[in-house]
């Protein structure tokens, strides 16, 4: 095994070869000598996915040099199909469905990764991904598996996921709900914080913080999918907005923002990463960089400490239009699409309603409006302070920018990455200042494939 791949599945528990429960072999992994696949299959020891090694011989190709779509797919069927059977469940498989996203050269050695996303009734649907050596995704898919009865399988459902937990030695697993717990903290001046957690409070904490006028609703299905790759995610209301209380004193400045996420990690009791989006993002530099509490790591979304004065006034606006509210959802759905012009307008506007409040019969944006009113520091002055508190950044960085950003410009890049000489950028496509929203997938995976590389033992 490569020390790539040692690395890799640091935190993975090698699981043997599983032995034949009928009269042949398994149709993948049944040759682990053979010139078609050779897999070895582990357990992550926090989240129990199924994980493997998979080599793809001669007798796998396709096209010239590359490995057949059928042999991908069976890769994935097989390892969904497997970690179905893990978590207890007797199944068949009822449709699977295949991204490909890049050739798999012959004889290459791929990763495979596979969960239990949700069970209802019958129905286990499961997700799995292959990945090359260096983290790039060369495949994804989705399977619903049925449940059967015990008479399936010559009436021996039962006991063949009773046997297979025995052989692996382990427990059935529990996947990570549909929908988040929510829960509450204190900020620094007693402040009521809402916040939404995917995952088990013992794993390793990740914490995503909103931009302005935004809410903790705003990272799409990046939270959930941190969880289902064993972190425990907290999506966090800042203070006057969401389901946060709003400032009597209208404390919203970047010192209250920073050390009410100083209070929030000391209740969770040990280092997060920090994960924060244009406001989020100066508020885990300011906690950060000015020493307010300890990180394992920084994500910053769009937000570098020189940002572009046009796109800062874009913002502004939007946020100051229509303070007295929308008539419904639909003329607030019109004004985000105004807004974002690099994006079509969606259909169905319905999730907008997470971000808005209905009073008096009229829709308004969730979040305190003295926000807006405050007294701000000048250009100059921001600037300066968030550079000091980026020049002291010692942990893991990533910057991800919305290639069609406004806001954070190649200069804005290039000046960050001189101040953290260490951190990484990320330029995603198809994207603006809301990278997460704009294109979450590719968000996603930049941050989780991030992590698993400067973290590779946090899981």
């Amino acid at each position: 095994m490569k020390q790539a791949d040692k690395q890799a599945l640091s935190n993975w528990i090698p699981l043997e070869a599983v032995p034949s429960f009928g009269e042949g072999r398994s149709f993948v992994a049944g040759e682990p000598d053979g010139d078609r696949f050779r897999v070895r299959y582990f357990q992550h020891k926090a989240t129990h996915i199924l994980g493997g090694l998979v080599w793809f011989g001669p007798s796998t190709e396709g096209g010239p040099h590359v490995a057949h779509g059928g042999a991908v797919s069976a890769i994935l069927d097989e390892a969904m199909g497997r970690a179905a059977w893990l978590a207890g469940h007797a199944c068949v498989t009822a449709s699977l469905s295949v991204n490909y996203r890049r050739p798999v050269a012959l004889r290459s050695t791929a990763r495979v990764q596979a969960w239990v996303e949700s069970v209802e009734g019958r129905k286990v649907q499961a997700r799995g991904r292959l990945m090359a050596a260096d983290g790039s995704l060369l495949a994804d898919g989705s399977a619903l598996f049925i449940r059967v009865a015990d008479e399936h399988f010559h009436g021996r459902a039962r006991e063949l996921v009773a046997k297979l937990s025995s052989h692996f030695g382990v427990e059935p697993v529990v996947p990570v709900p549909a929908k988040p717990e929510s829960i509450e903290f204190r900020g620094c001046d007693g402040i009521r914080l809402v916040a939404d957690t995917w995952g088990r409070p013992e794993w390793p904490p990740v914490i995503f913080l909103h931009g302005g006028g935004q809410t903790r609703h705003s990272w799409g299905g990046t939270a959930r999918a941190m969880a289902e790759h064993g972190w425990y995610a907290v999506t966090l209301d800042a203070r006057g907005h969401g389901d946060s209380d709003w400032s009597r004193e209208g404390h919203y400045e970047a010192t209250h923002f920073a050390a009410d996420v100083a209070e929030v990690v000391r209740a969770l009791g040990r280092p997060p990463v920090l994960v924060g989006a244009s406001l989020g993002g100066m508020t885990s530099l300011v906690a950060v960089g000015e020493g307010l509490l300890k990180a394992r790591a920084l994500v910053l979304v769009d937000i570098t400490p020189k940002i572009e004065r046009e796109g800062v006034d874009r913002i502004l606006a939007f946020m100051q239009a229509n303070l007295d509210g929308f008539d419904n959802v639909e003329q607030a759905a019109d004004a985000v699409a105004a807004y974002r012009r690099h994006r079509s307008r969606p259909k169905d506007v319905s999730g907008l309603r997470k971000n808005l409040r209905l009073r008096n019969g009229r829709y308004f944006w969730h979040w305190d409006p003295v926000f807006m009113s405050r007294p701000r520091d000048t250009d100059e002055q921001r600037e300066a302070r968030l550079r000091a508190a980026a020049r002291r950044i010692r942990v893991p960085a990533l910057l991800v920018r919305g290639h069609s950003s406004d806001v954070v410009s190649a200069e804005g890049v290039r000046q960050f990455l001189e101040d953290v000489p260490h951190a990484r950028c990320i330029d995603v496509s198809g994207a603006g200042h809301m990278v997460a929203g704009d294109r979450n997938d590719v968000f996603t995976e930049a941050v989780m494939g991030f992590l698993e590389e400067t973290l590779p033992a946090a899981r």
